[in-house]
């Protein structure tokens, strides 16, 4: 299992995430993207490349793009006009994608985009098919991370029907829903295309350092085994002393002894 971190987390930015992740000793960096219509930095090829370069020089690989723009503006909006520009977004990230080395984009189904409540999934279902076709041929996965059910997420990827929409599991996420992450975990199994090491804290997602919160390490780790999950396992954690690099420091020291469980 490969470490990496969000770039928020170390409070990075642009090549300087590669940079500071990589001396820090994460492998990978995930990047929180703007939507296109709130900044055109991505789309830059100039950009591109200096991601490009920076990560073959640091050694730091870019694993994952996360659409969190997407809560607010959701890719299910009862506006067509939002569901066309937000599904235009998806596509134009899957060449961002491939040029920086990205193999998922984290598709974000929280806020104004909550999937749990609505009884019929059919438009996420329809927007996600048009959405995959350009991303099975360059071998991105668009992960679905929401607040659904095993059973839920299982019918949506059933009836989409294609190998590059998968979930991006929160290791965290689910306890707050009152689902199992480690449930989840064994329901999903390869369905599974990346992971968030995050922990909780009272009644939120979030917030506290890996192995002091609530979650069920314990049964985590073993599910993680069990599935034979050897993929990118994504800081996604706090800053409780307000030195953000140090923070991650520590916490990245705790999710490779996590890793180490999940063999």
């Amino acid at each position: 299992m490969k470490i990496g971190v969000i770039n928020n987390v170390i409070e990075e930015q642009g090549p300087d995430a590669l940079k500071a992740a990589g001396e820090i000793g994460f492998e990978g960096v995930e990047y929180f993207v703007p939507a296109p219509w709130q900044s055109t930095e991505w789309f830059c090829p100039d950009f591109q490349k200096e991601i490009r370069a920076t990560s073959e020089q640091t050694g730091v690989a870019v694993p994952s793009l996360c659409l969190a723009y997407m809560n607010q503006t959701p890719l299910c909006s009862p506006d067509p006009v939002v569901r066309w520009a937000v599904l235009e977004s998806i596509l134009s990230y899957v060449e961002v994608a491939k040029a920086v080395g990205a193999s998922e984009i984290l598709l974000a189904f929280y806020g104004n985009g909550e999937l749990a409540f609505k009884r019929d999934l059919g438009t996420v279902v329809e927007q996600l098919q048009a959405a995959a076709p350009a991303a099975e041929a360059v071998g991105i996965g668009l992960g679905i991370e929401s607040t659904l059910t095993s059973k839920q997420y299982i019918d949506i990827l059933d009836r989409v029907g294609s190998p590059a929409v998968n979930i991006y599991l929160d290791m965290c996420n689910p306890y707050v829903w009152h689902h199992d992450t480690e449930e989840q975990i064994r329901s999903l199994g390869c369905r599974i295309g990346q992971i968030h090491f995050k922990e909780g804290s009272g009644d939120r997602a979030g917030g506290e350092d890996l192995g002091e919160g609530f979650n069920n390490w314990d049964e985590i780790c073993a599910a993680l085994g069990e599935i034979n999950y050897n993929g990118w396992a994504v800081l996604e954690t706090s800053s409780k002393s307000g030195d953000a690099k140090a923070d991650a420091k520590k916490n990245l020291d705790r999710a490779r002894e996590l890793a180490a469980r999940c063999q």
